[in-house]
């Protein structure tokens, strides 16, 4: 059998369900096979063994993609990239990890279609705001290429809306709890749910009793004047 004949198979226990066991097996078979073809001369190869990691589930060599996408062949940069996004569909902190990475990939890689394999990968991560303006400007680039920009574009408005969505499921959550955002002071004569009415207004209470102090400590300066 061989690596391309295996990581179909991998696949195809990965997308039954309940072969955990046999896919952990297999993987174990084929794991110094992954590496050595991740290094091998030959680009094709290299993509190859960048497109198996994702179809074996290999989480543990994700840092080996990192090598893929620092690949001097734009064939396997796109494959290392397919694998990355294969793997980050449902783990966000996948495209975190490699998100300096990505970005320069997304600006500056020489090739179209790797510069819009990277901008997919960033719409699995995290609403980050520097990933988003950077998408904003590869948009309105009219020197970059149609479809980059275009990619650029959809990517850059569903990570708008993810964050949108975030804000709202927070503020939702503070308004059940009934306490203002951490930093932030609760509104005038507002007192949170759970908290006494004794603690609440202590502050004011304190401020009450210094002023009565103070002109009392004034009227005891005069009359030793």
């Amino acid at each position: 059998m061989q690596l391309a004949e295996a990581a179909t198979r991998a696949e195809e226990l990965a997308r039954s369900g309940g072969a955990e066991r046999e896919l952990a097996e297999l993987r174990a078979s084929w794991d110094d096979e992954i590496e050595a073809a991740a290094r091998s001369g030959d680009y094709r190869v290299r993509g190859q063994a960048y497109r198996a990691i994702a179809q074996f589930r290999f989480r543990q060599k994700l840092e080996l993609l990192r090598r893929g996408l620092e690949d001097e062949s734009a064939g396997a940069r796109g494959s290392a990239l397919i694998a990355l996004r294969s793997l980050s569909s449902d783990h966000p902190g996948d495209v975190n990890g490699f998100r300096p990475l990505l970005n320069e990939l997304a600006k500056r890689d020489p090739n179209a279609a790797v510069r819009r394999l990277a901008i997919l990968c960033l719409e699995n991560g995290t609403a980050d705001r520097g990933s988003i303006q950077l998408l904003d400007g590869i948009a309105g680039d009219d020197e970059a290429d149609r479809d980059v920009r275009e990619t650029a574009r959809k990517v850059s408005a569903a990570l708008l809306k993810k964050s949108r969505a975030k804000s709202l499921a927070r503020e939702a959550g503070i308004r059940r709890s009934g306490f203002p955002p951490l930093g932030s002071p609760p509104p005038a004569g507002h007192v949170p749910k759970g908290v006494g009415c004794a603690a609440a207004t202590a502050p004011l209470l304190r401020c009450q009793r210094l002023r009565a102090i103070r002109p009392m400590r004034r009227a005891t300066v005069s009359n030793t004047l």
